[in-house]
């Protein structure tokens, strides 16, 4: 509920899609949406703020939420504000939003936030680019990619792609 009144850092719908004749598609999504979930739960948010003192905890809900930390005082909580992925389903599609989390921020965390989002993106589209061109064997090997050999890689009747993508460093 709280999440609601916060500005949207990221909004990106990927399109899954079967290439066989069954039409039953949700035991694709529920695999795929398992994959993201995985992802957004795992990725090295640390890694790409290193200075930055930051706790991650997995939600019930498969995303994750990061709390940026600061020396706690007499006058300040040792929270400094964050940002909460969410991943859920929407008919064929996984839905990746991510919004700020102001609660305690006394100093604007916006380079951290658009550090984080970026990578988190980048992860995604690298990992889509790498399974629609594998055709040569060639793969980036980045710890910051979503799809590995063991998930939807392998998987020829399996596609995602981008559909949609706003985040609030986007140029025009």
């Amino acid at each position: 509920a709280h999440y609601e009144s916060e500005e949207t850092l990221l909004k990106m719908n990927l399109l899954v899609k079967t290439n066989n004749d069954d039409n039953n598609q949700t035991p694709h999504n529920n695999n795929i949406i398992e994959i993201i979930q995985r992802y957004t739960r795992s990725f090295p948010y640390a890694v790409v703020l290193p200075v930055q003192p930051m706790k991650y905890l997995p939600t019930s809900d498969g995303g994750v939420d990061i709390s940026f930390l600061r020396k706690k005082t007499k006058e300040k909580d040792a929270v400094d504000g964050g940002v909460r992925f969410f991943v859920c389903e929407n008919n064929d599609r996984v839905e990746i939003v991510a919004k700020r989390n102001s609660r305690g921020q006394t100093i604007s965390k916006v380079f951290s936030e658009k550090l984080i989002i970026e990578a988190y993106i980048k992860g995604i589209i690298t990992s889509i680019d790498n399974n629609k061109n594998n055709t040569e064997g060639k793969k980036d090997t980045s710890p910051l990619l979503l799809l590995k050999d063991d998930d939807i890689v392998n998987n020829s009747n399996v596609s995602l792609s981008l559909q949609s993508m706003y985040h609030k460093w986007m140029s025009l």
